[in-house]
């Protein structure tokens, strides 16, 4: 059964929550990178972009709110992690262009 994320549920096992969600991540995260591909993103997708990956961390935290394993909720917490760095990093590369980043776009020219 391939779930979504918006249908887990904290009765699901911790290996397909963590799944799933550490999947959705990654499309995330490769959606991303192709808006970045060109060297621009603009407002629209960033803010589509990071409202799902909002809506990711939402939905983490509620599920962690409901377990009752530590194991489960430290697992949770390290995705919560994960999400939150990623947030981070979408929104920080849009405002503030790395030096990597400045030097790719150089040597595509």
């Amino acid at each position: 059964m391939n779930k979504k994320f918006k249908d887990l549920t904290e009765n699901d096992n911790i290996e397909t929550i963590s799944s799933v969600l550490k999947g959705e991540l990654e499309s995330n995260k490769a959606e991303y990178k192709a808006m970045m591909s060109d060297g621009i993103i603009d407002d629209e997708e960033l803010k589509r972009i990071i409202t799902t990956m909002q809506d990711l961390e939402f939905k983490s935290r509620t599920l962690k709110q409901q377990m009752t394993g530590k194991k489960e909720q430290v697992i949770m917490d390290e995705i919560i992690n994960i999400i939150n760095t990623e947030q981070v990093n979408m929104i920080n590369i849009k405002n503030n262009p790395t030096k990597e980043q400045t030097e790719e776009s150089q040597m595509e020219m």
